[in-house]
């Protein structure tokens, strides 16, 4: 076997230590014109195709259910009907301060929508030098319509559009 030496550098050198935790892309909480573009982007998008699923009131029943101090239960009966526990709890929270469940989910899919796409911006800073490939990562991320779909749909589970006829 060969024996491999790691040189490190000395540790009170402050500059090598600087280099080393030193972040590619400084400026870290920093919001660029072209996240806040892309940002604005995915808001209008969002906007523009959000709908409700008749799966996402299965959800806000078990929210009011439980805001309500009923349990987790299906109009009284205690059947586990819901594939999202967190987000069943997330608008129980919304039912408790006596939001209106479809707003509440709509703000919450929004606002996670944008967060994702501010951490994909800085993710993508992490992993290319420059800003041109960043930039169309993000944007095949804002503009993926299945993507616009599933988080704006109140619902967890994507589902696909069926033809009419």
């Amino acid at each position: 076997m060969r024996e491999q030496t790691i040189i490190l550098p000395p540790v009170g050198d402050s500059s090598a230590e600087n280099q080393l935790l030193r972040s590619p892309h400084q400026g870290a909480c920093t919001l660029s014109p072209y996240v806040i573009l892309l940002m604005l982007l995915g808001l209008a998008l969002a906007w523009h195709n959000r709908f409700i699923l008749d799966d996402a009131f299965i959800s806000f029943v078990y929210a009011r259910s439980l805001a309500q101090g009923q349990g987790l239960t299906w109009f009284g009966s205690r059947v586990e009907g819901y594939s999202n526990y967190l987000w069943v709890l997330w608008l129980a929270l919304g039912e408790r301060m006596g939001a209106n469940p479809i707003s509440w989910a709509f703000c919450a899919s929004i606002s996670a929508f944008l967060v994702a796409i501010y951490a994909l911006w800085r993710l993508t800073g992490l992993i290319f030098a420059s800003e041109l490939p960043r930039l169309m990562v993000v944007v095949l991320f804002v503009t993926n319509y299945t993507l616009l779909l599933h988080k704006l749909s109140a619902s967890t589970p994507p589902r696909a559009p069926r033809e009419s006829g």
